[in-house]
């Protein structure tokens, strides 16, 4: 009977000793603020931890999981599988809140008019229908920031890009198609926009702004033909989606970078 409590014991030893351990994986996670954010994931193991401003490795075991932190507008919740290393975990940047300012559309027209007013703020941005009438209108809880700006007149649409100041400053001039056909307007021509995908991989990127693109870009340096003006970026990468804005100058010598950090391309 001895002998066989000593047999099971070594079985039970050595069944312990080849038991599959659970396979982790060290996942980056990239905190876009200024303050700490406080991080919740829910899965295979549960994890809380805090993170700092910047980049922070953090070994998780792989599988599914539900994460949630608050975002700039309330909580995030997501549902992301971590299966390799180097995966991110992307927490958004959040801008300072957009104040409330005057605005001021002047009209050449007697017939009232309806201007749209499209917010180029992905996280706060809020999108307006003004109606004008004939000589000076004053809107006085207009949110700051760019915007695109689109109405009909003198059978034209009429679009562009106007940024709304704090000051209380920020106008436009509708003009009568009698002087439309007097004025010299500059046309928005295209000009050279320089883009670097740091990413070992082709990028997606929508530009959003005077007009709408669609660029498949490989890793490296390309250069793009715009149209000036404010646009919202937008890609995915490795199952996050990313987002920002940029302003395209007539100067033509405008560059924006996709980049990977440096650690994450260390990561096996």
């Amino acid at each position: 009977m001895r002998k066989i409590f000593l047999a099971i014991a070594v079985l039970s030893i050595l069944a312990a000793a080849f038991a599959p351990l659970n396979k982790t994986v060290s996942i980056l996670v990239h905190n876009n603020r200024e303050t700490d954010v406080k991080v919740t994931m829910d899965g295979p193991a549960k994890y809380v931890f805090t993170v700092s401003p910047g980049w922070f490795e953090k070994v998780v075991e792989v599988g599914k999981y539900k994460i949630t932190y608050e975002g700039c507008l309330g909580k995030v919740e997501l549902e992301v599988e971590y299966t390799t290393a180097g995966q991110i975990l992307d927490i958004e940047y959040c801008p300072p809140p957009p104040e409330l300012a005057k605005f001021v559309v002047y009209s050449h027209f007697e017939e009232p008019l309806s201007i749209t007013l499209t917010s180029l703020d992905p996280v706060y941005g809020e999108d307006y229908k003004l109606t004008t009438e004939l000589g000076a209108n004053r809107y006085y809880q207009i949110q700051t920031g760019d915007y695109i700006f689109s109405y009909d007149v003198c059978d034209t649409t009429f679009t562009g890009t106007i940024r709304i100041l704090k000051n209380g400053t920020s106008s436009m001039t509708i003009v009568s198609c009698e002087r439309l056909i007097y004025q010299d307007y500059e046309q928005p021509n295209p000009v050279g926009l320089r883009i670097n995908n740091y990413y070992g991989s082709q990028l997606d990127v929508t530009l959003i702004g005077p007009t709408t693109y669609f660029f498949s870009l490989q890793p490296g340096f390309t250069r793009v033909e715009v149209i000036s003006g404010i646009y919202t970026y937008i890609y995915a990468w490795n199952g996050v989606r990313y987002e920002g804005a940029i302003a395209v100058a007539k100067s033509g010598s405008t560059t924006i970078t996709f980049p990977v950090p440096l650690s994450a391309r260390d990561v096996e």
